[in-house]
């Protein structure tokens, strides 16, 4: 027998109950959804500092006051905001890894192409 195996007879000899969701074969998916997860954070957090980057060149481009461009990013900030609520309600309803999916299905895609190079002609 393996040591293992060994010290886990004879913690159940002692009446000690079995250890769950340890080192067992869950951890390496838990490692993966954590992984996941701290992608899509530094990708919302991209977002945001792509939208208060880009402010400069907009108010420019458009010929707007400083206190107009401001805009940009807080309707940015609320919309994120009133999606994280919209979609974390529907993650309870129908399973937060369905939406999780689902959301990165539909939005990814357009946001690559949108980094995409352009040609000028």
């Amino acid at each position: 027998m393996s040591r293992e195996k060994d010290d886990e007879k004879d913690l159940a000899e002692r009446g000690v109950p079995p250890v769950r969701g340890g080192r067992g074969t869950r951890a390496p998916r838990r490692a993966l959804a954590l992984l996941a997860i701290l992608c899509m954070t530094f990708m919302e957090t991209l977002d945001g500092t792509i939208v208060n980057v880009a402010l400069p060149t907009m108010q420019a481009e458009l010929g707007v006051g400083a206190t107009q461009i401001q805009l940009v990013a807080s309707v940015f900030l609320v919309v994120t905001c009133a999606f994280l609520l919209v979609f974390g309600r529907l993650g309870d309803i129908v399973g937060k890894v369905r939406v999780f999916q689902a959301g990165e299905r539909t939005g990814r895609p357009p946001a690559l192409l949108t980094g995409a190079p352009r040609q000028t002609c």
